[in-house]
């Protein structure tokens, strides 16, 4: 599951994220294994405002969220409703009244 946080630029400086911590640890180093981190948005190439009429793409450019939690859970059955769990990241942003967005990938 990964937690998404939809921030505008002022509001991200003003908020702790630390008491978003997912089970999977944020390590932005190139080697690194068993971990997260965030691309930069250059590196994925998106639509232009003209790509019906000739096809073009552009670097995506900054992301409109910020990803700040990341759990990873594993079973041999189907775990639903991930986020309901109390203490989850998505529940911590719920109390912070902060909009977030859970995937839940099976």
């Amino acid at each position: 599951m990964f937690l998404i946080i939809g921030l505008d630029e002022e509001d991200s400086g003003e908020i702790d994220f630390s008491g978003f911590s997912g089970n999977l640890r944020r390590d932005d180093r190139d080697n690194s294994r068993d971990c997260w981190r965030i691309s930069d948005g250059n590196n994925f190439r998106v639509r232009s405002k003209n790509f019906i009429y000739d096809k073009s793409k552009v670097p995506a450019g900054k992301p409109l969220m910020e990803l700040v939690a990341v759990d990873w859970f594993k079973d041999v059955k189907r775990m639903d409703h991930v986020a309901k769990r109390k203490g989850c990241a998505v529940q911590v942003a719920a109390e912070k009244g902060l909009f977030s967005l859970a995937i839940n990938l099976q």
